[in-house]
């Protein structure tokens, strides 16, 4: 059975290294931080945020100076203003228009903001990533180093662990995962996270 725990914990660790193959080229924190092509995407998103900003502030004062205008027009009892006069009409022709045009350009707007977002999230989503992977590394290298020291003093003692191997297994799982734990802490102070 001692086998079989020790195949375990070892085979875990293997897992663990394998994990962060894949972060290998993160050298330093500003590694996490967006690359060329992902700052020129954002410079411009940032401008078409403006553009698009402007455009909504333009629609929102002029739906607002339609309102405006018919404030003291008589309206239906649909909400329309009464065509009889000029105005009237002119104001039920261009302020359901003009309504909509903000109302798209604030959907723009606000998926624009999204995607913003998005970008800026995304040093923090690597970052993340990282952490998760290195504190499980770091967790497993540890406790295996642990469990082989205390496993040789363990049988150089002459106490026969075979016999507690549950509680063994339990003691494994409980220190890798608090040092996990540990780790991860650890590692997202030092990010800043």
């Amino acid at each position: 059975m001692l086998f079989i725990f020790s195949c375990i914990v070892i085979s875990t660790w293997l897992v663990a290294e394998l994990r962060t193959i894949k972060f290998r080229h993160f050298k330093t924190s500003d590694d996490f931080c967006l690359t060329h092509d992902e700052l020129a995407d954002l410079g411009d998103l940032q401008h078409e945020e403006q553009i698009v900003s402007g455009k909504l502030a333009r629609a929102s004062n002029k739906v607002a100076s339609l309102e405006k205008m018919g404030r003291g027009l008589r309206r239906n009892k649909n909400g329309d203003f009464d065509g009889r006069n000029k105005l009237g009409k002119k104001l039920n022709r261009e302020l359901p228009r003009t309504q909509a045009l903000a109302f798209q350009y604030q959907i723009q707007f606000n998926e624009i903001q999204e995607r913003i977002g998005q970008f800026n999230e995304l040093p923090k989503c690597r970052a993340v990533a990282w952490v998760k992977a290195e504190s499980r590394r770091l967790a497993n290298r540890t406790i295996l180093i642990l469990f082989a020291v205390g496993l040789i003093v363990v049988a150089v003692s002459g106490y026969q662990i075979a016999n507690y191997w549950i509680l063994v297994i339990l003691l494994w799982a409980t220190l890798l995962y608090l040092m996990r734990k540990y780790q991860k802490t650890a590692l997202n102070a030092k990010l800043g996270i």
